[in-house]
């Protein structure tokens, strides 16, 4: 039994063997995320795309990496400076996909909210 049946039985509360293995979901999710992409990036699991890409963007897609805690903080220099840098090391390598790393925010301000977008879009082109 692999690994991956033995955790669906056990979800099912099926009998699972007992006989203990040492097999890896790890090549299964690496060709997944290959195919979907890697998302999201979280920032505040201290990911940062500007390290990541480099090293595994040429194998894999990414999504988000923009800090909500950032746009939480209404300040726009700060979120243009985040979302241009982060927009930059992701579009580099294969492929890159805006998208906060939670919901945004209650305290983002409309104004702000515009500017985020107005940013995408013109940081955002290939």
């Amino acid at each position: 039994m692999t690994g991956r049946e033995r955790v669906t039985r056990m979800d099912a509360r099926q009998e699972q063997d007992r006989v203990p293995r040492h097999d890896s979901f790890w090549p299964e999710t690496v060709t997944r995320w290959r195919r979907d992409g890697l998302q999201p990036i979280v920032a505040k699991a201290a990911m940062d795309i500007r390290k990541t890409a480099p090293v595994y963007g040429d194998r894999l897609a990414f999504f988000g990496n923009i800090d909500v805690m950032i746009m939480g903080t209404n300040d726009l220099g700060r979120i243009e400076e985040a979302i241009r840098s982060k927009f930059a090391a992701g579009m580099a390598t294969r492929e890159y996909a805006y998208h906060s790393n939670h919901s945004v925010p209650p305290q983002v301000s409309w104004k702000t909210y515009r500017a985020i977008i107005d940013w995408v879009e013109c940081y955002g082109r290939y």
